[in-house]
């Protein structure tokens, strides 16, 4: 099993209900267990991948900067 595979295996595991609206990968894109160690590398669904290159292309440089410092401020 390669290292994706276990990582989307246990974040299926942890959070996907069969019951809920959307697919796994939807459910876990929408998870906010920040203070998992597995977040940041958390398999996330096509549209969510859109949504932030999008964002990520739209927005100059600075404001990316100044997004990401703040983040790593609140923490």
């Amino acid at each position: 099993m390669s290292l994706r595979q276990a990582i989307n295996q246990m974040c299926k595991g942890c959070i996907y209900d069969s019951g809920a609206a959307g697919n796994w990968r939807q459910q876990v894109s929408a998870c906010t267990s920040s203070n998992c160690p597995l977040f940041p590398h958390r398999p996330v669904s096509t549209t969510d991948k859109r949504k932030r290159t999008n964002r990520a292309i739209s927005q100059p440089k600075t404001e990316r900067q100044s997004e990401a410092l703040g983040t790593i401020q609140a923490i």
